[in-house]
């Protein structure tokens, strides 16, 4: 049913700011004139109820779609009668058949009546589905009026605290009894909750102020109530069940996993130290030390042989990821504000022990076996499952020799310029430096002073929509969703919230490397136009692909002068080049074509050889071997020169960033595992396998293979990068040398 609401969609969207048809109305205080104040809350709510199956509702809203695209045209054509005629049409359907028919959907639908997926649905599922929507109407409603924002402030706290409550481990095992029991009363309060909100904010009767606060406070007691239910089930369940776990074995994962709470515990020690109150320091403190205990013992015990101690082994693996899991996400859920002090308080004493439990199993296994070291042979496609999402490597090589006008002109085009919703499309061959010089813009500070809102995106040549719209909506600021969240937000419903997001905000997004006009079709009606000075920046390698209307910017091929300039910089950081190399390095420079991605793969080579003229020669010679005529293909092989003069021990390291999916944030400490994984690090005496694996991924940094994407917060790299055309070479080498294999995003 989706498909029929795309003129009332983009009506809705528009109401807030449209104030054009005011003469028309009454000054009664209904429906009529509630819909031009409140049009994103009417959105939300056809977002909601096209989900199920209602042909009669089906019809009312197709007919709706209808009236609207009649009277926004009559509108245009300045058809006043005609306009005012559909207007009135269009206000009685929605008044007096499109209200009173959603009245029921302010309730939890039962399994049977979602349209979606009937047979994979749990009942939290759904219950969690109802909660959001309820809360997409209560933002909607601050949105517009911060006195709204005020009146609804308390129930918006408890109901984010509900939706919160069911992506907790005791609120998931729906099969169980006990679940059941307790999601039934969750259920009672979201309907309670829905009556209230229809009849406060889409009733034709307005609720007096004593009537909304005696309804408010009614819903906050059901709050305390159910909080004592909850404390209680949460108590029983832990006795009942201590460890509900998956069936996946992956160990990889869950020394991951382990690693990632661990630096969200330490960021939030170092960084978020008033959010520590009281008694939770202590268990803070504690969940730090046993998580420690937990990744040693992971990296220190292999798989035993026999098969009944390999499954216990297995099991213990499994739980330890598991109940890292689930304290992860109540850690996160408490800084971002979903999560009250007293469900940390209660919950975090009742986990903390379970990792005692599994050490205590794992320290007998260790013992009975002498297991020492960890020996994983695992299927290749299952090894890498999360990156970050929706940020720009801000960590990219920043050099853009040659390129500082192209900048300014680009920068101007950003802030200035019309006050229409502007593209401005950067265009050149792959390696000139587009998406450099597109998050040297976006990290600019006039840049971020100008724009209210920012977001980035990266499409590449599989364009997938819904990966798209995650990316753009987790890197704006205005953005207060957990990321498992976002995760199960359908695609209308991120559309939805970054329309809400960016509404009469001036905002930049930049949609990085695009390859079809297909991907701006699809994606423009997300981006509001409120002659505010927003601004789109697309990167492309293909000419064309912008709309018409759009401002392009070519990027030039360097000049022979700006290669050597930037080799030279990039192989002699502190000094200048030796008289004796400069012709000669001058000559390399030249044979990089212009291509800013040949020169720093090039200067990678020379920067870790001998500064001596004959060994210089000797890469001249190669580029000549290589370079043999004026086929753009060339470039590709001015690149190989840099895997020619790898080590061996490095050569396969670097092979496997082909592995990895195109754009790509690939976290380092996963990808040392798997290097370690599959035997390519060395041994070294005093020296652990991560070291000389950290050491490894330095050296392919400081060759200019390998981008940095992320740091932590003391300096190290968090998460890593590879430009597309060395990764299309490593699939290229990794076929010619029979090592093919692919890791799934």
């Amino acid at each position: 049913m989706a498909s029929i609401i795309e003129n009332l969609s983009m009506y809705l969207n528009d109401t807030k700011a449209d104030r054009s048809m005011e003469f028309y109305l009454s000054d009664e205080e209904d429906i009529d004139q509630t819909l031009f104040q409140n049009g994103p809350t009417f959105l939300a709510v056809v977002f909601y109820v096209v989900k199920f199956d209602d042909d009669v509702l089906y019809h009312v809203i197709k007919n709706l779609d209808i009236l609207v695209s009649e009277f926004v045209k009559a509108r245009t054509d300045k058809h006043e009668e005609v306009y005012q005629q559909k207007w009135e049409e269009f206000a009685s359907m929605f008044d007096n058949s499109f209200m009173p028919m959603v009245q029921k959907f302010f309730k939890v639908p039962k399994l049977h009546e979602v349209s979606d997926k009937k047979n994979s649905l749990k009942e939290n599922e759904i219950l969690a589905s109802f909660m959001d929507f309820l809360l997409q109407i209560l933002n909607c409603e601050a949105d517009i009026n911060s006195t709204e924002e005020q009146r609804y402030a308390v129930l918006q706290k408890e109901l984010t605290f509900l939706l919160s409550l069911l992506g907790d481990t005791p609120f998931q095992c729906t099969e169980l009894e006990e679940v059941k029991n307790i999601l039934a009363e969750f259920e009672i309060l979201a309907n309670e909750a829905g009556r209230f909100i229809y009849s406060c904010i889409f009733s034709t009767f307005r609720v007096k102020t004593s009537r909304f606060i005696e309804g408010r406070n009614s819903l906050l007691k059901m709050g305390q109530v159910l909080n004592v239910k909850i404390e209680e089930h949460c108590n029983k369940f832990s006795e009942l069940y201590p460890f509900v776990v998956s069936q996946t074995y992956d160990v990889i994962d869950s020394i991951f996993i382990v690693d990632s709470l661990i630096e969200d515990i330490e960021n939030l020690m170092n960084n978020q130290i008033h959010l520590i109150i009281n008694e939770m320091k202590v268990q803070i403190i504690t969940l730090h030390e046993e998580l420690m205990i937990s990744r040693s013992m992971l990296k220190d015990i292999r798989t035993p042989q026999d098969t009944v101690h390999m499954d216990e082994l297995n099991e213990s693996i499994v739980q330890i990821r598991d109940v890292t899991y689930e304290a992860e996400y109540l850690v996160n859920s408490y800084v971002v504000g979903n999560l009250p002090l007293w469900y940390l308080n209660l919950r975090l004493p009742i986990v903390i022990p379970k990792f005692k439990l599994i050490r205590t199993r794992l320290q007998e296994i260790k013992t009975i076996y002498d297991i020492k070291v960890l020996n994983i042979k695992k299927d290749f496609s299952k090894e890498v499952k999360t990156q970050d999402m929706g940020t720009p490597t801000t960590m990219i090589v920043d050099i853009v020799v040659g390129f500082e006008d192209e900048i300014a002109n680009i920068s101007n085009d950003l802030i200035g310029g019309s006050k229409n919703r502007q593209i401005v499309s950067i265009f050149g061959m792959p390696g000139l430096g587009k998406t450099t010089i597109a998050n040297k813009l976006y990290i600019d500070r006039s840049i971020t002073y100008h724009f209210d809102e920012r977001g980035w995106c990266v499409v590449s040549q599989t364009y997938q929509k819904r990966k798209v719209l995650i990316d753009i909506l987790m890197s704006l600021s205005k953005t207060k969703i957990e990321k498992k969240s976002i995760l199960e937000i359908n695609d209308e419903s991120l559309s939805l919230k970054i329309h809400q997001c960016l509404k009469n905000r001036r905002y930049l997004v930049v949609i990085d490397d695009v390859w079809s006009t297909n991907v701006w079709d699809d994606l423009e009606r997300f981006f509001p136009d409120d002659g505010n000075g927003s601004r789109i920046m697309l990167t492309s390698r293909i000419r064309g692909i912008s709309p018409t209307n759009s401002i392009v910017h070519s990027l030039p091929l360097l000049k022979e002068a700006q290669c050597w300039s930037l080799l030279e910089d990039k192989v002699f950081p502190e000094e200048p080049c030796p008289t004796q190399l400069q012709g000669i390095g001058k000559r390399i420079a030249a044979k990089c074509r212009g291509l800013p991605l040949a020169v720093v793969v090039t200067a990678g080579v020379l920067a870790n050889l001998e500064k001596k003229k004959s060994v210089w020669e000797k890469v001249e010679t190669n580029f000549d071997s290589y370079i043999f005529d004026d086929d753009t293909n060339n470039y590709s092989k001015i690149l190989e020169l840099s895997f020619k003069h790898l080590p061996d021990y490095l050569k396969m390291c670097f092979l496997y960033f082909g592995a990895f999916p195109e754009d790509i944030q690939i976290p380092v400490k996963k990808l040392i595992w798997l290097w370690i994984a599959e035997g390519f690090i060395q041994r070294e005496q005093e020296k652990s396998r991560e070291l000389i694996a950290e050491e490894y991924l330095s050296d392919l940094i400081n060759r200019s293979l390998v981008l940095i994407a992320k740091r932590r917060h003391d300096g190290g790299i968090k998460a890593c990068t590879i430009h597309d055309l060395l990764r299309d070479m490593c699939l290229r080498k990794a076929h010619e040398e029979k090592n093919s294999k692919s890791v799934d995003e």
